[in-house]
């Protein structure tokens, strides 16, 4: 399979977005914390910057359906970098949620748009070439967290915040300077388009409702119990010192990157289904696996398999939306899909705080994510041929 020099750019970009959030924002706990956060207010901080996104995600994938994926891509970069910015000099909690509500907004731009743009590109083996992807992607996470701890540890946690702006500038710059990312390529096959409300019925498609509901609920536990719970828990009953957060966070990133790539391929060749069912499965038990296991050790091979599941299902879901509709209004179809996800990033850490305070117990938070998660297993098992990585021949974009 060739890769053209679009697809290049996109993993280049890739790659300084992800290294320079996750410089940040698994540090953001903590820092709100620092700020002087209660529990409950972290999980409004974490889940603030989802919130916004549930308002945008849809008009940016119809425009991007209209105006094509370079200009949200370019303007999501630049928000993103400011957005950082506020949240580094934020001197109060107000400031903090504004800056990651803004940075919301920005991740949308981005993230909805360069997805749709790789499936744009490739015609054949879409698993495969969305799993390199999000793989490289997922690869500056390697080296965004540990780096993000070590900044926090010995600079302060206002010191990673920059540094993540400083990575999304650069993204920014490459993605406006380069030439081969002036004309991406975009296959589309039908002239008419579909409005914002007509998007929503997309939802109506059992392909796409299946993997919207999927989808809320691994963002629901990705949000809760691991970018929130786990954070705090590590750090306030383990005593894991914000460097081994970091590291910690590394080894689920190398399991996500492992399992991205070869998730990927593996769904191209033994179906959608399958693959999806063995991320929940990784996920449950990593759950339960950091409440087992409370050791440093424990925790890094918990990780990984946090992060095999996490890879499993991030790079499955999208292409089961993507084959549910015409190419025409996937970017459409996706930001349906992310919509549905993003209600469960904002719902989860509130909901993982509130039941930790609640039942003064963060074990039960653990427990009741696990549970719901696997709800996710007879959703898919009714998914039927639409899960097998077969392309759907006709069009199901309503009228």
């Amino acid at each position: 399979m060739g890769y053209p020099r679009v697809f290049i750019v996109l993993c280049a970009l890739g790659i300084l977005v992800i290294l320079g959030s996750d410089i940040a924002v698994p540090m953001l706990p903590l820092f709100a914390r620092e700020l002087g956060a209660t529990p409950i207010e972290i999980g409004f901080i974490r889940s603030s910057y989802f919130a916004t996104r549930i308002f945008v995600e849809l008009p940016i994938g119809v425009i991007s359906d209209r105006i094509g994926r370079r200009k949200p891509i370019i303007f999501g970069l630049l928000l993103s970098a400011v957005s950082a910015a506020i949240c580094g000099a934020a001197p109060n909690i107000v400031q903090l949620i504004i800056g990651r509500a803004l940075w919301g907004v920005g991740g949308a731009l981005y993230f909805a748009t360069s997805t749709v743009l790789v499936l744009d590109i490739f015609q054949k083996d879409k698993g495969k070439a969305l799993g390199i992807f999000q793989g490289v992607e997922f690869a500056g996470r390697f080296v965004g967290a540990p780096v993000g701890g070590a900044l926090s540890e010995y600079l302060g946690f206002r010191a990673a915040f920059f540094a993540t702006g400083a990575a999304l500038l650069g993204g920014f710059a490459l993605a406006l300077l380069s030439k081969d990312f002036k004309n991406p390529e975009r296959k589309a096959v039908r002239t008419e388009q579909l409005s914002v409300l007509a998007s929503l019925s997309l939802l109506g498609s059992w392909p796409i409702t299946v993997a919207s509901s999927v989808g809320f609920l691994r963002t629901f536990n990705m949000q809760g119990i691991t970018q929130t719970l786990i954070p705090l828990f590590q750090a306030e009953e383990l005593g894991f010192s914000p460097l081994d957060i970091g590291l910690l966070a590394a080894f689920r990133t190398l399991g996500v990157v492992a399992m991205t790539f070869f998730g990927g391929y593996l769904a191209d060749r033994i179906g959608r289904k399958p693959v999806l069912i063995g991320g929940i499965v990784a996920t449950a038990t990593a759950n339960i696996g950091y409440l087992t296991f409370p050791t440093f050790k424990g925790h890094s091979a918990v990780s990984i398999l946090a992060g095999f599941g996490a890879g499993m299902m991030t790079v499955v879901l999208p292409l089961i939306v993507s084959e549910a509709v015409d190419a025409s209004a996937r970017g459409s179809a996706m930001g349906a899909y992310r919509t549905v996800s993003d209600i469960g990033s904002v719902i989860g850490p509130i909901a993982a705080t509130t039941t930790s305070v609640a039942f003064d117990d963060v074990q039960t938070s653990f427990h009741l994510f696990t549970t719901t998660l696997m709800v996710g297993i007879p959703l898919i098992l009714a998914l039927g041929k639409s899960g097998q990585g077969q392309m759907a021949r006709n069009s199901e974009v309503p009228r």
